[in-house]
């Protein structure tokens, strides 16, 4: 029985060699039960801002971030891009940090598809 988005178990008597799945199929949802992954090959895109201040700088910007490219880190982004800005030190590290941050709330997030279907 489905609670919201809680499921409740209620006490069912078997007989030797039946199987429980297709009761416990009836109660959840399909998705659930799926075994098919399916892996998107395409770029995933996300879009970061960034909003940093140290000291009496203050740094706004926002960029599109591969999330499908493994090889893509934040902080060699971050150094690259602290060079090109003529931004110091402290700026690497707090750069570095908010993106790790969305990039853990954006792979939490699109982890899956709203069918239930697992991306990557």
């Amino acid at each position: 029985m489905a609670v919201g988005n809680e499921y409740t178990c209620t006490s069912i008597i078997l007989s030797k060699g039946v199987s429980i799945r297709p009761l416990v199929e009836e109660t959840l949802p399909m998705a659930l039960f799926e075994e098919k992954v399916v892996i998107d090959d395409g770029p995933i895109l996300c879009l970061f801002q960034l909003n940093i201040h140290v000291g009496n700088i203050s740094l706004a910007d926002q960029f599109e971030w591969d999330m499908s490219e493994k090889d893509n880190s934040p902080e060699e982004f971050t150094t690259k891009l602290c060079a090109e800005l003529g931004l110091g030190g402290e700026f690497v590290t707090a750069i570095a940090y908010s993106i790790r941050g969305q990039l853990s709330w954006h792979q939490r997030t699109y982890a899956f598809r709203s069918d239930g279907v697992l991306l990557s």
